[in-house]
């Protein structure tokens, strides 16, 4: 009997390690794979995750963009755009949930732009 791919049961072991570990657990582009599988449950989200994170630089910088940049991204479409405005949209209502998240410098100065955005939807800057 041939070998089951690596990739059968990927969404399970994320859920798996996020129930374990909570967000702290996983890197952006596996948060938002978890996202993005409610939005495209038949596709392979990995990839978009990815190219996501890479585009926008940090999981806020995703959900802050504007859909008219989300949609610049390869994969993405309205189910997609839908459901990181639904989170953003969410965190406006309860504002006082943050989050927190490791940046590298470099990448917060490429991506400056987006730190008010970041700011806004409840993400704590802590430097060490």
């Amino acid at each position: 009997m041939a070998e089951k791919p690596h990739f059968h049961g990927h969404r399970e072991r994320l859920r798996q390690r996020f129930d374990k570990t909570g967000a702290d657990g996983l890197p952006d582009y596996e948060l938002l794979e978890l996202l993005l599988c409610q939005a495209l449950p038949r596709r392979d989200v990995k990839p978009l995750a990815k190219r996501l994170v890479e585009r926008f630089g940090t999981i806020g910088g995703v959900l802050g963009a504007e859909k008219e940049a989300l949609r610049e991204v390869d994969g993405v479409g309205d189910a997609v755009v839908h459901t990181l405005k639904l989170v953003e949209a969410l965190h406006g209502e309860f504002p006082k949930l943050t989050y927190d998240a490791t940046i590298k410098v470099e990448h917060l100065l490429k991506h400056a732009a987006h730190l008010a955005t970041l700011a806004e939807t409840g993400c704590l800057f802590v430097t060490t």
